[in-house]
C-alpha cells in the first residue's frame, strides 16, 4: 500500500499499529541488550542491539508501504529511501555500517557498548521520524478531554502526590484487548521496580480485563480513575 491510498476505516489504523509494535519491539531489544551487558554477555548484547536497529528500520519502512522479508533487504531499502535522500540524520543514514559488524564471538565490553549506544540513538531517531511522518496516517486528532476539578484532584492525589515518584503515561485508547495488555506488560518489563505507570484505557473490555490481568501477574494496581471518555489505571511495577 501507499499512504495516499489509505482511507478512513481502512489500513491507516493497521499501519500505525505496525509502526508502534515495531518501535516497541526495538525498545524491548535495547532493554534486553542492557540486561545482557550487565551480565557480561557481550556478544549476545551486540546481537540484541542489532535486532533493535532492524526493528527500528522496519518501523520506518512502514511509512513507505513496504515490509521487506530479509535483514539485508530491510537495511538496503532503508538506506536507499531515507539515508541517501537525507531523510535521516547522517549519523544513522547507513545502519549496515553502524551495526552490521557483529564482531567476534568473544567480543569486548567496549565494542558491545559502542554498538548499544549506536542502536539507542538509531531507535530514538526512528521513533521521532515515525511520530512526525505518522501524523499523515491519523484520521482525526485525539479530542482534548476536559476534566472536572474533582477528577484532576483525584488523579494527582493518587498518582504523583501519593507516590512522590514520576509517572510514566502509556496511552492505549483505541487499542483493543489483548494488545493493550501485551503493550502494558512489555512497558512494565522495561521499568524498574517501584516505578509508576499510568495506563489510559477505553471503557468496556479494556478496563474490565487489563487491570485484573495485571493483578494476576502480581503487579500493584493502585487506582482506576474514570475520566469523561476513558479510564486512568495507575500501576506500580513489582518485581
Amino acid at each position: 500500500f501507499i499512504l495516499e491510498d489509505l482511507g478512513p476505516g481502512e489500513c491507516a489504523g493497521g499501519a500505525l499499529e505496525m509502526i508502534d509494535n515495531r518501535i516497541l519491539e526495538a525498545e524491548q531489544e535495547l532493554y534486553q541488550a542492557r540486561m545482557l551487558d550487565a551480565k557480561e554477555q557481550y556478544a549476545m548484547a551486540v546481537n540484541k542491539a542489532y535486532r533493535a536497529v532492524l526493528a527500528g528500520a522496519k518501523a520506518v519502512l512502514v511509512l513507505e508501504g513496504i515490509d521487506p522479508n530479509t535483514d539485508a533487504e530491510t537495511f538496503a531499502e532503508f538506506e536507499r529511501r531515507f539515508g541517501e535522500k537525507d531523510r535521516m540524520a547522517r549519523a544513522y543514514a547507513k545502519p549496515t555500517a553502524g551495526i552490521g559488524d557483529l564482531g567476534p564471538k568473544e567480543t569486548t565490553a567496549t565494542f558491545a557498548r559502542e554498538k548499544m549506544s549506536y542502536a539507542k540513538g538509531f531507535v530514538e531517531a526512528c521513533k521521532a521520524l515515525t511520530e512526525e511522518m505518522g501524523k499523515t496516517l491519523k484520521m482525526k486528532e485525539t479530542p482534548e478531554i476536559t476534566k472536572s476539578p474533582e477528577a484532576v484532584t483525584a488523579s494527582v492525589s493518587i498518582s504523583e502526590a501519593a507516590t512522590s515518584k514520576p509517572v510514566t503515561t502509556l496511552d492505549l485508547r483505541g487499542v483493543m484487548c489483548p494488545i493493550n495488555y501485551v503493550k502494558t506488560k512489555l512497558k512494565l518489563e522495561m521499568m524498574d521496580e517501584g516505578q509508576i505507570l499510568e495506563v489510559w484505557l477505553d471503557a468496556g473490555d479494556p478496563i474490565r480485563n487489563v487491570p485484573q490481568s495485571l493483578r494476576n501477574d502480581g503487579q500493584k494496581v493502585m487506582s482506576e480513575i474514570a475520566s469523561e471518555n476513558f479510564f486512568k489505571v495507575t500501576v506500580e511495577k513489582v518485581g
